[in-house]
C-alpha cells in the first residue's frame, strides 16, 4: 500500500505496469490463458499508466497522466500504444482501525481500437480498496471498483464491443514476512454491462485467483507482485488456462 499511495513530495511522478502472460502449459507462446473461450484468443499484453502526482496535503493527491499498452513484450513486441490519458483524485481515509484508498477519476479515450473502431469517448471511474492490519503480519482487504463510460452519438459501432458499465471486486489476503516480501492472493470477479444488453443485465465473468510473492525493493518506491492466475471456479479450469503475471508500481522524486 505504501508505493501505491506514492511519494511523501508535493510533486511526484507515479508507474505501474501489470503483464498478462502465457499459461503454464506454453510458458513462451504468444496468447494469454483464455478460459472464456473467445476468439480470437487474448494475446500476452503488458498495459499501464505513467502520472504526474501533486499531493495536496499527506492523504490526498491529484494525478494526471496517460494509459501504456503493448503486446508480445517480450518476445516480438507489437501493437504499442501511448493513449487514454486521464485525471484522477486519490484520498486515504482511517475508519477506526479500518483504512480506505479511494480513487476517483476521468479519462478520454483516444486508442485507436476504443475510440475511433467502437465509439467510446469518455470513462468515469471510482474504485475503493478497504483493508485491515493485524499486528502479526496479516493484512486481509476487500477491492470494489466500477466504471461508466459514453459513446459518440453517430456512427456504425457493434454495441455488443461497447461496455456501458461494469462493476468488479473481490477480497483479498497478504501476509508480510518482513517489511520487504510478502505472500499474497486476490479473489476477484467482474460484471459488465454492454450497450448491447438489455435492462441492467450483467455479464459476470469467472472468477479469478491469484497467489503470488509480493517484494518491495525499494522502500515506498518500487514493488513488484509476481503471481499465478488461475480460475479455479470455472468449467474450463486447466493448466492451459492458468496464467503467469507480474505488476510493478513505481514512484519517482
Amino acid at each position: 500500500m505504501q508505493s501505491i499511495v506514492g511519494s511523501p513530495s508535493r510533486w511526484s511522478s507515479h508507474f505501474t505496469l501489470t503483464y498478462t502472460g502465457p499459461s503454464l502449459s506454453k510458458p513462451f507462446g504468444a496468447d494469454a490463458p483464455n478460459p472464456l473461450m473467445q476468439i480470437p484468443a487474448p494475446q500476452v499484453n503488458m498495459q499501464g499508466t505513467v502520472s504526474v502526482r501533486y499531493r495536496v496535503d499527506p492523504t490526498t493527491t491529484i494525478s494526471f497522466g496517460t494509459g501504456l499498452m503493448v503486446y508480445t513484450p517480450f518476445t516480438a513486441a507489437t501493437g504499442w500504444s501511448v493513449a487514454d490519458p486521464y485525471l484522477n483524485f486519490n484520498k486515504l481515509l482511517t475508519t477506526g482501525d479500518i483504512h480506505h484508498y479511494i480513487v476517483t477519476g476521468i479519462n478520454l479515450w483516444t486508442d485507436d481500437q476504443y475510440a475511433s473502431q467502437d465509439g467510446y469517448r469518455l470513462g468515469f471511474n471510482f474504485s475503493d480498496e478497504s483493508y485491515y492490519v493485524f499486528k502479526w503480519g496479516l493484512t486481509v482487504g476487500v477491492d470494489f471498483w466500477a466504471s461508466a463510460n459514453t459513446f459518440a452519438a453517430n456512427g456504425n459501432y457493434d454495441e455488443t464491443q461497447q461496455d456501458a458499465w461494469f462493476i468488479g471486486g473481490g477480497p483479498y489476503v497478504e501476509y508480510a514476512f518482513s517489511e520487504r516480501v510478502s505472500l499474497r492472493s486476490v479473489l476477484g470477479i467482474q460484471g459488465d454491462h454492454a450497450v448491447s444488453s438489455p435492462g441492467s443485465l450483467l455479464v459476470w465473468e469467472n472468477p479469478y485467483q491469484t497467489l503470488g510473492v509480493g517484494v518491495q525493493i525499494v522502500k515506498k518506491a518500487l514493488y513488484m507482485y509476481t503471481y499465478v492466475m488461475a480460475t479455479p471456479y470455472s468449467p474450463n479450469f486447466s493448466l492451459q488456462n492458468t496464467g503467469l503475471g507480474f505488476n510493478i508500481i513505481a514512484n519517482l522524486f
